[in-house]
């Protein structure tokens, strides 16, 4: 895309100059002008490396130079030639873009075309064409260097194809290397693991058959589990190999002349317990004829055996499950038989991906029935081996059908098998469906006494929750639960102090029964252990965010589980036993303060309301040290100190106590705060720690100063009358402002009170007063002076303080 334009660009310079040879400067303009456009254009794009710009640009001037040339040159067919080099616009279109726009491309070029056609008639009349023997030499030289570069164009996009498809073809090469290391890999590793499970199988077999003598019910239990599970696994390994087989082309068939009849109704004898213990009403319709056919019994057993087990599997109970056997119909000569059943059904958007290979309908973490997706994709291709089809029909909620047809000549007489065969598949199918323990079974309690804590198992494998219950019910009280809808009930009914719970389970899953549990106010604090496959680090983490106490991955550790479980029992139970002695030391606690409140043996020390408020714990963050606006009140009895050098120290007392009681009754009564008495002297907040307009503190506190002036005066003449020679005029000062109010001093000793030059400042006020009168400051003169009388403000200077400041006296009227 660079070389191109810089090439034609250089190539305009010789048109340019053609041009004026030929005494025409307006057509010189045009290649000129699009060699000045072209690599304008390209300095830009070595400059700002826009591509999309440069490339438009490019393919923009490469369409409309020729149509402008044809024009100058007289016309259509004068200047045709040129034409070509148009054809390079939707063709750099289609190598360096795309064929969408390679198409718009083409479409304008066709339209210019047309244009330039109709445009003739126009421009023979206007233009001199060249002579003859120029528009020869133009037309040849256009057409050989057009065409040179056209070959180009379209020999690079060859080329480039050719390159792209040997990448390709190299890499799957590789990939189909892989895929033959993958298939090899498979097939060892599953030989390999067919030794130890055949070793471990046999051994099992014989000794729950007895081999090795009398084994108790406990021990034959676990045998069972034991033997199940070495069979799903060996099932499992069986499944890999055929996949591994069939990939790389190994698989063969064994056929011999058997009775299809005969291997149905094996199959179905096979499974009848077990629909019997699920209650599924199980049915055959094979006839009685028998129906021989070549094909390998070993193979289509297994499609017997998966198409029955995932029937009965998916089946709920009291449902329905058909086994349909029968020569078929038709031309084509076979066998097509059908399972029938009344499970949940399949959608339609699912039905054409069942027979991919590890493909599962439910794919998420509470699905119902385990599995891995490869049981219908092995069916499909066993059942196509033989040449035959298999169809699926189902509705979601009515059930699914699959219908297999095996070709071949059927005949009916009796008819010897020519191959000798063991049956072991259905074993193995048999073995990967649950096991089927009631309600009942699952959920009696294991025989315990009354002191032993008891364990919540959920978990949707009924051999992991025997397993579970064999190796908690020595040390714990049992209880056991299908999934974790059940669990979460089960645990509201019985409350156990531990819950081991899968992850993967139907319905509410592990981590939505974490979150139920842990929402329940109740059962909130009952630890959980998840016990899940899942043994990823990620999912380890998911596990515990969700609210789970531990984690074990399976296999796990007996021993282990067995700790963990101890441990967060004893953790659960020694909270439960704190959270008890709390409540009991905080019950003796608040007795023993109301008893204290009750003898008035903290309120000859503390304020009732601060008193109140430090034995509340709800009201303790009040007292915490924080910036405020507050009214201070400072009041003082005037002489005192001198008063006390001339009486006897009990008058003193008498009249202190007196004066003190009532002052702080009143403060109280106007919803004041007492934090000081410091002798004759009483510091008072309002708006702290009761939050309070400052309009609403001014008022009161002034309020309260007037009444606590009229007291002082009663106070006095109750003290003259008693002989006590002191008229005591008492001096307050008010004033509102921000200052830091809380808990001030030491570990041993804390005071609630303010600090700040606010409160200076009200002392300064009271110290300044006329005695027996009342001084505010300009604020609280603002925020009362439309409810009180005051005298006209004054400045006054007051020590510590910078300048002068407004104050004033409040005329106290005589009742």
């Amino acid at each position: 895309m660079v070389i191109f334009p810089t090439l034609i660009s250089f190539f305009c310079v010789f048109w340019v100059a053609g041009y004026y040879y030929m005494d025409r400067p307006v057509s010189a303009a045009i290649p000129g002008g699009y060699g000045i456009f072209s690599m304008t254009s390209v300095l830009l794009f070595f400059k700002t490396k826009h591509y999309g710009f440069f490339r438009f640009s490019q393919l923009f001037l490469m369409l409309c130079l020729p149509f402008l040339l044809q024009a100058s040159l007289g016309g259509f067919r004068a200047g045709s030639a040129v034409q070509m080099w148009a054809m390079l616009a939707p063709i750099g279109a289609l190598i360096f873009h795309s064929t969408k726009a390679a198409k718009w491309w083409l479409a304008i070029f066709m339209v210019l075309t047309i244009i330039g056609g109709f445009s003739e008639s126009y421009l023979i009349g206007r233009i001199e064409p060249l002579s003859q023997t120029a528009i020869t030499i133009f037309f040849v030289l256009n057409f050989i260097c057009a065409f040179f570069i056209i070959y180009i164009c379209i020999h690079y996009f060859v080329m480039e194809n050719q390159r792209i498809l040997a990448v390709i073809s190299e890499q799957t090469n590789k990939l189909m290397e892989m895929d033959e290391i993958k298939n090899r890999f498979f097939a060892n590793l599953s030989h390999e693991f067919r030794t130890p499970l055949s070793l471990t199988i046999g051994p099992l077999e014989d000794a729950i058959n007895g081999e090795f003598g009398e084994i108790g019910d406990r021990l034959r239990k676990q045998l069972e589990v034991m033997l199940r599970n070495s069979r799903r696994l060996l099932r499992l390994i069986n499944q890999l190999l055929d996949i591994s087989k069939m990939e790389s082309g190994e698989m063969k068939l064994e056929k011999g002349r058997f009775d299809i009849h005969e291997l149905a109704e094996e199959t179905f004898q096979s499974f009848t317990p077990y629909a019997e213990h699920k209650q599924i009403e199980f049915n055959c319709e094979a006839g009685e004829q028998p129906l021989n056919l070549d094909f390998d019994r070993a193979k289509l057993e297994h499609v017997f055996n998966n198409l029955l087990s995932n029937a009965l599997k998916f089946t709920p109970e009291n449902g329905k499950v058909k086994l349909v056997l029968q020569e078929n119909e038709g031309n084509d000569q076979g066998i097509r038989f059908s399972v029938f059943d009344t499970g949940p059904g399949i959608s339609q958007q699912n039905i054409d991906s069942i027979f991919d290979r590890f493909f599962q309908v439910d794919g998420s973490s509470s699905r119902e029935h385990e599995g891995t997706g490869i049981g219908l994709s092995l069916v499909k291709e066993l059942v196509e081996l033989h040449n035959g089809n298999i169809e699926v029909k189902s509705e979601p909620g009515f059930g699914t059908e699959f219908s297999v047809f095996i070709p071949g000549n059927v005949t009916h007489e009796a008819h010897e098998q020519t191959i000798p065969y063991e049956n072991r598949t259905t074993a193995m199918e048999l073995a990967s469906l649950d096991s089927g323990i009631s309600n009942i079974e699952r959920m009696s309690l294991t025989p315990t006494t009354d002191d032993m804590a008891t364990i919540l198992v959920v978990d949707d494998n009924a051999d992991i929750r025997g397993y579970l219950t064999t190796c908690l019910s020595p040390l714990y009280h049992v209880i056991q639960a299908n999934d974790g809808a059940e669990g979460y009930q089960i645990a509201k009914q019985h409350h156990p102090e531990l819950i081991i719970s899968d992850i993967m389970m139907p319905g509410m899953d592990g981590y939505q029964l974490c979150k139920a549990i842990r929402e329940d106010s109740v059962l909130s604090d009952t630890p959980i252990i998840f016990l899940t496959a899942k043994a990823s680090e990620e999912m380890k983490l998911e596990g515990l965010e969700a609210g789970a106490d531990d984690y074990l991955a399976k296999p796990f550790s007996t021993r282990e589980l067995l700790a963990r479980s101890r441990n967060l029992i004893v953790l659960r139970q020694q909270k439960r036993e704190l959270k008890a002695l709390n409540l009991q030391l905080e019950k003796q606690v608040k007795e023993q303060l109301e008893e204290l409140v009750k003898n008035r043996r903290l309120t000859n020390y503390f304020s009732d309301k601060l008193l109140r408020r430090i034995l509340s714990d709800e009201d303790a963050i009040d007292l915490a040290t924080e910036r405020r606006k507050i009214t201070i009140v400072f009041c003082d009895l005037c002489n005192f100190t001198d008063m006390t050098d001339r009486m006897e120290t009990e008058n003193v007392t008498l009249l202190l106590n007196e004066f003190l009681s009532e002052s702080i009754a009143l403060i109280e009564q106007h919803g004041g705060t007492v934090i000081q008495v410091i002798g004759d002297g009483i510091m008072a907040f309002f708006g702290a720690p009761d939050e309070m307009d400052s309009t609403e503190q001014a008022n009161k506190a002034v309020e309260m100063s007037i009444a606590w002036q009229r007291k002082v005066k009663q106070l006095s003449t109750g003290w003259l009358a008693k002989g006590i020679e002191y008229e005591g005029p008492a001096r307050i000062g008010i004033h509102q402002d921000h200052v830091t109010v809380g808990n001030f001093g030491s570990n041993n000793l804390i005071e609630y009170t303010a600090v700040g030059r606010g409160v200076n400042l009200a002392a300064r006020l009271e110290s300044s007063c006329t005695p027996g009168r009342i001084k505010v400051s300009h604020p609280v003169y603002l925020l009362t002076h439309d409810a009180f009388n005051y005298e006209e403000l004054q400045e006054e200077q007051f020590k510590g303080f910078a300048r002068a400041l407004q104050v004033c006296e409040l005329v106290i009227e005589k009742n």
